[in-house]
């Protein structure tokens, strides 16, 4: 090719040189073009001009007569270009944008150079123009989609990371730290870096999860561990992850995922996984039969120990089972009865209930249930507790009362019964009762007011039972602590607490054979409740400090001033140890209302005091006689005792007067006897009478002399009623 150069002003570039040189320069792969300095366009080979929209070289040259405003978008561009040509007579790789004739815009890298004219100091440019409108669009498509993904990482409360396996080295996004609560300068983007902050439980096992996940193993990597924090204790992650790299070998290059903090998760999982352990450890150890069903279904799912020793059944034959198809029914219309309360109420208390156990036998039992949701899944539980022995009993009573009735229209009444003093009816009514159920080992609870005489009806029922030979062991649970009950009751071993330097033999085990009587029962705590329970059921116990279970033959009887139906009711005591107690019950009246006793009360604790202390005393005089007659006795049989004790001491003749009785005694008599005498009760004596009575409408209505209805009317009338409540 010949090396001489065209001058531009009396010939076109395109026709310099050779025609093999010519045509290559017209169709070569890039962009070529010639132009002045002032912008005027020369020359333009056929991709240049495709760049620009034209058909051909021609084409354009007709269109384009000033590069610099028709062709640059951007005139900076054009001042840039010839800016650095004249200073450098080059320009490489200058990306800017040209205008297409629809009026697009193209992205163009400009390689130019400043060729000099031989023959005068004029120059002209040439140039070399690359199309990268597509590099630019996919380079800006790129950046817009690392903007959204950066935008999306955070907006998500996760740490993202990304690990280059090839060269162990690992992008952890900003919130991968938050989550741990390190700064990114103190976290060395190392796998290793990662490892050295999980729980020594959990390497292995992470490691194994990502071993396999690397080897093809698992489609994803899913696993849950945990992570040291910065300022210390651990975080529960869970990570994901997937291998998004592998070489032609199928070797994993890449992996890319995210770090979750799942502590609250774990930690509700934690509380709920205890919460299920305590109910279910309460469920299996309930003296009550406890069955859990599906409730839309009625499957049994689960059934205590309770349950299959009451029913004789095994567990494999009871779980999984329809209980509606169930063979336990006593007969198809209970078992329709049943699931007919079922359909209309998801909650039962103390419903009666008649079942077969596989033995044939009818079991009666009071059944409570409620819907509740265990494990996510909506369950029925139901408690059973046998009443049948409590009804077989009610059953008896009913005969010993017509016993009763004989007895008495064969013999007349009863002035006294095994040092019991009494005449009234209600006083024979309990000695039929004690004679009837005496001789029976069953539990019995003994209730009434402080004073009433609830150990005589104990010692009564032990000295007429086949027991009366062994002995009668007595307990007051009111005085005890809860520790030293439970030391008292089962015994204890040597350094079972401080202060246990011997073994010691506790009250159930020195009762083996007799009587165990558990005085103001209703005043034990929880523990000790489950663990009488548990007594009462098995007949067995531990000592304090010893796993050992002993075995005892002890007819239990309990006595309490306090209302238990009531405290069950409060939840401060247990429903099924109160059934279990009140297998059989006795109740002790007030002395106020058996007032026909009083004479007789009187009469006896009269002579014994004389005996005792040796005094003369031999009859009550009338005044005297009429107000223990007429006092209401708060303390009942107690306070009479004690009233005529103080009597006989200070009398030194043989004839009681109303001198010799207590002063609070005849003041209580005065204060009554004032109040009749005004026939209207004003504000101030009921507020007083109420205040004396401890707030008990009853006995401040004793204490006045007037009925119970004439209190609550009077109350009424003075605004009291409520206030009294």
């Amino acid at each position: 090719m010949s090396s001489r150069s065209c001058s531009p002003n009396n010939c076109d570039p395109e026709d310099s040189g050779s025609h093999a040189g010519h045509s290559l320069l017209l169709n070569a792969p890039i962009g070529i073009c010639t132009f002045k300095p002032e912008g005027r366009l020369l020359s333009a080979n056929r991709y240049f001009s495709s760049i620009l929209g034209y058909d051909n070289p021609a084409a354009l040259k007709d269109a384009v007569t000033d590069i610099s405003t028709e062709i640059f978008v951007d005139s900076r561009d054009w001042k840039n270009v010839f800016s650095r040509l004249a200073r450098h007579g080059r320009v490489f790789n200058h990306e800017c944008r040209f205008r297409r004739l629809d009026g697009s815009e193209a992205w163009v890298s400009i390689n130019a150079r400043l060729i000099p004219h031989e023959n005068s100091e004029t120059h002209y440019c040439q140039a070399f123009i690359t199309d990268i409108t597509d590099r630019i669009e996919k380079e800006q498509r790129l950046i817009e989609n690392e903007e959204r993904l950066t935008t999306a990482i955070a907006a998500i409360e996760e740490g993202v990371w990304d690990w280059n396996i090839q060269n162990n080295t690992t992008y952890f996004d900003p919130g991968y730290f938050l989550v741990a609560g390190y700064e990114p300068d103190e976290f060395a983007h190392t796998y290793q870096e990662w490892e050295k902050r999980l729980h020594p439980e959990d390497v292995e096992p992470c490691k194994e999860a990502i071993a396999d996940h690397l080897a093809g193993k698992t489609e994803k990597l899913d696993m849950e561990f945990r992570f040291r924090h910065k300022h210390g204790g651990w975080l529960w992650i869970r990570g994901r992850g997937r291998v998004v790299q592998r070489d032609q070998y199928g070797n994993s290059l890449r992996m890319v995922g995210t770090h979750t903090d799942i502590s609250v998760r774990k930690k509700a999982e934690k509380a709920l996984l205890e919460s299920e352990e305590r109910f279910f450890k309460a469920f299996n150890s309930s003296p009550a039969a406890q069955v859990i069903s599906d409730i839309y279904t009625g499957t049994i799912i689960d059934v205590n120990s309770r349950c299959l020793e009451l029913t004789g059944y095994t567990r494999e034959e009871l779980i999984g089972w329809d209980a509606r198809k169930i063979p336990i029914w006593s007969s198809p219309a209970e078992r329709d009865r049943i699931i007919q309360k079922l359909k209309h109420k998801k909650y039962f208390k103390d419903e009666p209930i008649e079942f077969k156990t596989r033995k044939g036998e009818t079991i009666i039992a009071l059944w409570s249930a409620e819907s509740a949701t265990l494990g996510g899944r909506k369950v029925m539980l139901s408690m059973f507790y046998d009443d049948t022995q409590r009804r077989k009993a009610e059953e008896k009573l009913k005969d010993s009362e017509e016993r009763y009735k004989y007895l008495l229209q064969s013999t007349g009444r009863m002035q006294s019964f095994q040092n019991i003093i009494g005449r009234s009816r209600k006083m024979q009514h309990i000695f039929a009762l004690i004679q009837q159920i005496a001789g029976v080992d069953t539990t019995v609870l003994v209730t009434g007011e402080t004073g009433t005489g609830k150990e005589l009806i104990v010692d009564a029922l032990h000295a007429l039972s086949h027991r009366s030979q062994a002995p009668l062991i007595k307990v007051n649970c009111l005085t005890l602590s809860e520790e030293l009950l439970e030391s008292e009751l089962f015994g204890h071993v040597r350094g079972a607490f401080t202060g246990a330097y011997f073994d010691k033999t506790g009250r159930v085990e020195a009762a083996e054979g007799g009587t165990l009587f558990l005085d103001e029962v209703g005043d034990i705590s929880p523990r000790i409740q489950l663990k009488l329970l548990r007594f009462l059921q098995e007949r067995e116990y531990e000592r304090v400090g010893e796993s050992i279970s002993r075995k005892a033959d002890v007819r239990v009887v309990a006595a309490t001033n306090a209302d238990l139906a009531e405290r069950v009711d409060e939840g401060t005591f247990r429903k099924d140890l109160y059934y279990r107690l009140k297998v059989m019950s006795i109740h002790v009246p007030p002395l106020q209302e058996r007032r026909e006793d009083i004479p007789q009360l009187i009469e006896h604790y009269c002579r014994h005091f004389r005996e005792k202390f040796d005094k003369p005393v031999k009859r009550v005089l009338p005044r005297a006689m009429r107000i223990l007659m007429d006092h209401s006795w708060p303390g009942n049989v107690r306070e009479l005792e004690h009233a005529l004790e103080h009597g006989v001491l200070l009398c030194p003749g043989e004839q009681l007067g109303m001198e010799h009785l207590p002063r609070e005694l005849l003041d209580h008599h005065e204060q009554v006897g004032q109040r009749k005498n005004f026939g209207v009760l004003d504000r101030e004596m009921l507020i007083q009478a109420l205040q004396e009575a401890q707030g008990n409408k009853t006995r401040a209505a004793r204490n006045l002399g007037i009925s119970r209805r004439t209190i609550y009317r009077k109350l009424h009338e003075h605004g009291l009623l409520h206030s009294s409540s």
